[in-house]
């Protein structure tokens, strides 16, 4: 009778010893489906702040070539928003372009509700919106 005693305590200890694996595959499941969510979801936010970039440079760069336009026709810089308007250009995809000109130059700077950057130009003779940066061409920057 004792082996049904030592057969009923080693099915016990089976039983105890699988339900602590099973329990330990749990949580190493849990940890990697928590490590694949984490990792879409920064790729993700960067897929994003690429696309508002790409969209507030094309704003600013539209910017640029009308800016310039307006220069050549008028001899002087205009407004930001008044020349953006004037030109029929709306800015794309949740871009906010935001400026001030003089009659010797212009800078502005784009925000995007999709992206933690920063974007900005100028043109003629006024301070650029960030230190290095290339007269008429669009740069990015984290705030």
């Amino acid at each position: 009778m004792s082996s049904d005693r030592e057969n009923e305590t080693r099915r016990e200890d089976t039983l105890f010893v699988l339900g602590r694996v099973a329990w330990r595959l749990a949580q190493v499941a849990l940890v990697t489906a928590g490590v694949i969510v984490l990792f879409n979801v920064i790729s993700s936010q960067r897929a994003d702040d690429a696309e508002a970039i790409a969209s507030m440079k094309i704003d600013l760069q539209n910017l640029v070539m009308v800016q310039e336009e307006y220069f050549l026709t008028n001899g002087r810089y205009g407004s930001v928003s008044s020349v953006l308007s004037q030109a029929g250009i709306d800015t794309i995809n949740g871009s906010h372009v935001i400026g001030e000109a003089t009659a010797t130059g212009w800078r502005a700077t784009a925000t995007h509700s999709g992206a933690r950057y920063r974007c900005g130009v100028f043109g003629g003779d006024i301070a650029p919106p960030r230190k290095g940066a290339e007269r008429g061409i669009p740069e990015c920057w984290k705030p």
